[in-house]
């Protein structure tokens, strides 16, 4: 079908390419670690302009000396300079995190460099906060202590461990273990059979590093920060001729491991001891006298090494019925008890590629590195542990493989068959636990057929859903949301009075995901999220609104649920959209408001109201349009806009009536002398002027 005849009908204008749009910038965020007072960095990318160029951050700081400088520009790289004072970061308190480049003008406006529009961009650094170390007189006992609290600042417990210089020297992993407890507090952990020091004497930190790469290293002024005195363990004459060793095991509080070994000297019968927490022999284990050098303490049945997770503490050891206090009161770890891991039984569906993480919930659960889960029928090496939470684990099935292997594929079977998805073992770091009844997790199934579902977006496994089919509201939180550790919020934003604004965008009200649609399965709510609209209104329990207005962009005559624009949910955008099953992007189209709805705000539109009919058959009923189903902003800014028409209109009808009333009346009418019909142009032109300006011999008039 021909249109317009043989001419066509135009829909674009294609113009060249502007010479300084050429604009690509690299993500050296991985290579390029810095603290956030760092003097300068470098961007690299393609197309600069050497003479100058502004840069567009998603924290919002701002150049020509405000926050920062430009050193050296050539056509691949940019040098900054940060000013004193400022910082690339400067919410610590959400650090690491990235600083991200949003947009560059080269001299013929704001380019883009990623998706700017969902605040992705492009990551040029990461930024940490640097580090501190606060002194302490901390009493560490050589042997006997078994952990020490560091206080200071710019600790992290993400992107890399906090290191740490000690002089005399220890080193992490064979002396001791470290645990950030927040951003201003280190816990070191002793290990079994070592000591804070050869000898007695003062604990010092010569130089931290938050960062992880060689250049990160910060020395400590002077010949350090003195963090604890290390003095000689109690005799074993002042505790009786007993002396107890710090241990390290690891137990969980029930499960598996039914027994302590405490080791140490000059054990012998009649000998007990008191713990933190209060635990008893023969109430909560009985204890045994295995050697001079060993007890074995056994728990009893029904019983816990302790209510919550921690450390077992030998406090006092009573020897021949007297109690002697162990390293001065603060006790002697002998144990590291984690919580009993469980796993809570699910009945979710996933399918046999397309899903590709599946979320193990629970409770007990450590960290990615002491975590263990054995999957069946799935094979051993088809997955891994992706992320741990205290109540959930996140596994990730490897590129290539099936949750199912080939002998069970469900390829060729129908839909309706489901097999079971079970857990037989797990480890959090006390040892595998088996459990004789695997606890079956949820369902695998056939692979959904026709549905585009893929990871392939730039910022997939991001836990950040960016291909704009969240919610009606995504575009405003990944705005937002993505950000919620940038500096905005009582920092740059706030401070320099700057409001982010897509310059190189036509309109800052839309703003488009970082993906396209169907690219970020996994974070989207996977391949079972993507919507059969075909479907949604013969099923009465999708739970899809058929025909409603809370859209934030409904009635501006463009459809914006996933049919059409894609800024909002299915069904919330009904008077540009159509009802859902009954599209009809044309009749329910309203910019012509002005002309035809009388009554707009009452909604009286005869034409939209016949596509709504007969949709209580299937649940999805239309629902009353009132207050409560406005389009909010976007209404209001309408209501006041028809109000200003309104007002304008009434004031020169006033004045046309006022005007009548006296020609009427026979008075005369007031009006400008706009056009003076005594004179003419060329009067205008010819006598004005001579009025101020003489003629002269030289003056020659036509």
């Amino acid at each position: 079908m021909k249109l317009n005849g043989e001419d066509g009908v135009r829909v674009a204008e294609v113009q060249a390419d502007l010479d300084l749009h050429g604009i690509t910038v690299e993500t050296t965020a991985p290579d390029q670690v810095i603290y956030h007072d760092q003097p300068t960095i470098s961007i690299k990318g393609t197309g600069f302009n050497p003479l100058g160029n502004t840069l567009r951050f998603a924290n919002g700081i701002l150049g020509k000396g405000i926050n920062y400088t430009t050193v050296t520009t050539t056509e691949d790289t940019i040098t900054l300079r940060i000013v004193p004072g400022s910082h690339w970061r400067k919410n610590v308190e959400n650090l690491p995190g990235f600083l991200t480049l949003l947009a560059v003008n080269a001299g013929e406006g704001y380019v883009a460099v990623g998706p700017t529009n969902a605040a992705k961009g492009r990551d040029v650094a990461t930024v940490f906060e640097r580090p501190t170390v606060y002194s302490s007189n901390t009493k560490l006992y050589r042997t006997h202590s078994h952990e020490l609290h560091i206080k200071g600042a710019g600790f992290t417990k993400v992107l890399s461990k906090p290191q740490l210089r000690f002089n005399p020297p220890l080193v992490e992993g064979e002396d001791y273990t470290i645990t950030v407890i927040d951003r201003t507090e280190l816990e070191m952990t002793l290990l079994d059979g070592h000591s804070w020091r050869p000898d007695n004497g003062p604990l010092i930190v010569t130089a931290v590093n938050t960062r992880g790469d060689e250049a990160g290293w910060i020395a400590l002024g002077g010949d350090g920060v003195h963090v604890a005195e290390v003095v000689e363990d109690i005799d074993s004459v002042v505790t009786g001729g007993v002396e107890v060793f710090p241990m390290g095991i690891k137990v969980y509080q029930s499960a598996l491991q039914e027994t302590i070994t405490v080791t140490g000297s000059g054990f012998k019968d009649g000998v007990s001891i008191q713990f933190e927490p209060d635990i008893k022999d023969g109430v909560d284990f009985d204890l045994e006298v295995a050697s001079k050098n060993k007890i074995t303490m056994r728990l009893r049945p029904g019983r816990k090494w302790r209510g919550d997770p921690g450390f077992i503490i030998a406090k006092t050891i009573k020897v021949g019925g007297k109690s002697y206090p162990l390293a001065g009161m603060d006790g002697i770890r002998v144990a590291v008890v984690l919580a009993d891991p469980t796993i809570k039984a699910g009945k979710d569906n996933f399918h046999e590629t397309q899903s590709k993480v599946i979320a193990i919930s629970g409770h007990g659960f450590t960290n990615v590195a002491d975590t263990k889960v054995i999957i069946r029928p799935t094979a051993p090496g088809a997955y891994r542990v992706l992320a741990v939470l205290e109540d959930t684990i996140r596994v990730q099935l490897k590129q290539g493989f099936d949750w199912l292997p080939s002998f069970l594929s469900l390829k060729d079977e129908d839909e309706s068959k489901k097999i079971p998805l079970q857990v037989t073992g797990l480890d959090t770091g006390a040892g595998e636990i088996v459990y004789e009844e695997p606890i079956t997790i949820g369902y695998v199934v056939k692979d959904r057929e026709g549905v585009v579902c893929d990871d392939s977006c730039e910022f997939a496994f991001d836990g950040v859903c960016d291909d704009g089919t969240e919610s009606e509201y995504y575009y405003y939180y990944a705005y937002y949301g993505y950000y919620m550790d940038d500096d905005l919020g009582g920092y740059y934003g706030e401070v320099y009075g700057y409001a982010y604004d897509d310059y190189y965008m036509p309109d800052d009200g839309y703003r488009v995901s970082a993906c396209v649609e169907g690219t970020d399965c996994t974070d989207c709510g996977g391949v079972d999220a993507i919507v059969d609209y075909a479907t949604i209104v013969a099923d009465p329990e999708s739970g899809v609104e058929s025909c409603v207005n809370t859209c934030p962009y409904s009635r501006d005559g463009v459809c914006d649920d996933p049919r059409g624009a894609n800024y909002c949910k299915l069904g919330t955008d009904c008077q540009d959209c159509g009802p859902v099953g009954a599209d009809n992007f044309t009749r329910a189209d309203d910019d012509g408001w002005w002309d035809d709805d009388d009554d707009y705000w009452t909604f009286n539109d005869g034409n939209f109201l016949d596509q709504t009919k007969g949709l209580e058959a299937n649940r999805h009923r239309v629902k009353t349009f009132n207050k409560a189903d406005s389009a909010g902003p976007a209404a209001m800014f309408l209501v006041v806009l028809e109000g200003m028409v309104y007002t304008v209109g009434a004031i020169f009808a006033a004045a046309a009536l006022y005007l009548g009333m006296r020609w009427y009346k026979g008075q005369s009418v007031p009006f400008m002398n706009v056009f003076n019909p005594d004179s003419s142009m060329h009067q205008d032109l010819e006598l004005a002027p001579t009025k101020k300006m003489p003629i002269t011999p030289d003056v020659i008039r036509t």
